[in-house]
């Protein structure tokens, strides 16, 4: 996966902005919790998902830019129906400093990526067991399982410019999703 953009940064204006959102930081939120955030992070490490590397490393990166790190309170549901509070890490591509078209979410041309529709997966799923599955087997429990269309995506392989686009850091520990 690669990032297009339809405007691309001057490098006085790309420095520029790496150097304020670092000094800025991260989110209200995740600075609270910043060791939630380090256990969100050294879990996607341990997956695979994320490389940690000292700051002074990423900054020699053509094009590295750091993007804020956020914290989405949520629930999760547990096997008995039970909801249990659950942080979701998040990485704010949208925010820019320096001048409002600098953040990723602003450059990308969203005309070079081909058309995705996610909307219809349930009834596309219920289709497909009320249809063929269950006229051809009536008696026959059918099964069904959800993965999580995070960890799916996470798997993606990523080009070197759309990691050095997408860097957290934290402490003094910058996290590169790959």
């Amino acid at each position: 996966m690669d990032f297009y953009f339809d405007q691309a940064l001057s490098e006085t204006e790309r420095l520029a902005e790496l150097d304020q959102i670092i000094v800025r930081g991260n989110h209200k939120l995740a600075q609270e919790n910043e060791d939630d955030i380090k256990g969100l992070l050294q879990k996607d490490v341990h997956h695979g998902f994320s490389l940690p590397v000292t700051p002074e490393i990423f900054r020699k990166q053509k094009g590295a830019m750091v993007q804020p790190a956020g914290l989405a309170l949520q629930f999760a549901l547990l096997e008995d129906g039970s909801r249990v509070p659950k942080r979701r890490l998040t990485q704010d591509s949208s925010f820019a400093l320096t001048f409002p078209k600098a953040s990723v979410n602003e450059r990308i041309d969203m005309d070079a990526y081909p058309q995705m529709i996610y909307g219809w997966c349930l009834s596309r799923i219920i289709h497909f067991i009320v249809a063929p599955l269950r006229l051809r087997h009536p008696t026959k429990k059918i099964f069904i399982a959800k993965y999580d269309y995070l960890d799916a995506y996470r798997q993606i392989t990523h080009s070197a410019s759309a990691t050095t686009q997408s860097i957290i850091v934290i402490a003094v520990i910058a996290y590169i999703a790959h």
